[in-house]
């Protein structure tokens, strides 16, 4: 970050005051960072662990912390966002017949991350 703030112009004693208060307020913390950005995959984006390791990734936490974060993932949580995703969709699908419910829950809930044995388990939950 100091770099990247030389190279735009700033003043050396700007960038040190600036990196002083961002140090003093706790917000160049990475775990901080990568828990809030786990929180938010889960909760808002409704991704599955795969899911929520690229979105990690992407936001560029390095992969000791993705890993050290996920520890306190399981497949339960995993289960309940899943769940949630589908209960968010399926009011789209109500005309669908079952078949093609579940291809296009299946799908979606691959594309986001969930391995097959919890989107299976999901699906039986909601009887497709």
């Amino acid at each position: 970050m100091l770099e990247r703030l030389g190279k735009k112009g700033f003043d050396q004693d700007h960038i040190t005051h600036v990196m002083d208060f961002l140090e003093k307020a706790d917000l160049l913390n990475d775990e901080i960072l990568a828990s809030d950005l786990f929180r938010q995959s889960t909760e808002r984006r409704y991704l599955g662990s795969r899911g929520v390791r690229m979105f990690l990734a992407k936001r560029g936490i390095p992969k000791d912390l993705i890993d050290k974060t996920m520890s306190d993932h399981t497949t339960e949580m995993e289960e309940v966002s899943a769940l949630k995703c589908i209960e968010k969709k399926i009011g789209s699908l109500i005309r669908k017949p079952d078949h093609v419910k579940k291809r296009r829950l299946w799908g979606m809930l691959e594309r986001r991350g969930y391995s097959g044995s919890v989107i299976n388990r999901a699906l039986r939950k909601v009887n497709l």
